[in-house]
C-alpha cells in the first residue's frame, strides 16, 4: 500500500498521531470530543470530509460495522484503478462485528475516493467510501478546545 498511503491527504492531526514523531506528539491545549451520527450518502460524507481540512486540527475517529467495510488486504492495484475511474473492488472484508477506527485521511481521483483507515492494532488500510457509508455508525470528532483551535 506504498503508492497510496504517498498519496494520503491526511487530516489535521491524524499523521502525527499516526506516525509519531521522535519529539512526541503536539496537543492544540484541551481536547474534546465532539459526537457526530447521522445516516450518510457518500457525496454527504465527502463534503463532511472536506470540511475536516479546514480545522487546525482534529481527529475523526468511527464505530464502523466491520462486515459492511471492504476486505482488509484489498489488492493496492484494484484501488488505484477504481480510483483512476474503474469499478469499486468488490472483495468483502471476513471480519464481523463493531469496532472503532482512526481516519487518517482521504486519497481522491477521477473515479471515486478512498479512505485511509488506521485499526486499533495500528494496521492501515483502505476503504472506497462508499463502502466507508455503508459500514459507519458514529463518528467522533476529537478537537481543540476553543482557544486551541
Amino acid at each position: 500500500m506504498t503508492r497510496l498511503l504517498e498519496r494520503v491527504h491526511w487530516f489535521p492531526a491524524t499523521r502525527q498521531l499516526v506516525f509519531v514523531p521522535r519529539n512526541g506528539i503536539e496537543l492544540p491545549g484541551r481536547l474534546r470530543g465532539l459526537p457526530v451520527s447521522r445516516e450518510w450518502t457518500v457525496e454527504e460524507f465527502g463534503l463532511f470530509l472536506a470540511g475536516l481540512y479546514g480545522r487546525r486540527w482534529v481527529a475523526p475517529l468511527a464505530t464502523v460495522d466491520s462486515g459492511d467495510l471492504g476486505a482488509e488486504d484489498t489488492p493496492e492495484r484494484a484501488l488505484l484503478d477504481y480510483l483512476d475511474g474503474g469499478l469499486p473492488p468488490l472483495w468483502r472484508s471476513g471480519r464481523t462485528g463493531v469496532r472503532n477506527v482512526l481516519l487518517g485521511g482521504t486519497v481522491t481521483g477521477p473515479g471515486g475516493a478512498v479512505v485511509c483507515v488506521v485499526d486499533t492494532d495500528g494496521s492501515v488500510h483502505f476503504q472506497t467510501i462508499e463502502r466507508f457509508v455503508e459500514a459507519v455508525q458514529g463518528i467522533l470528532l476529537v478537537v481543540g478546545d476553543q482557544t486551541g483551535e
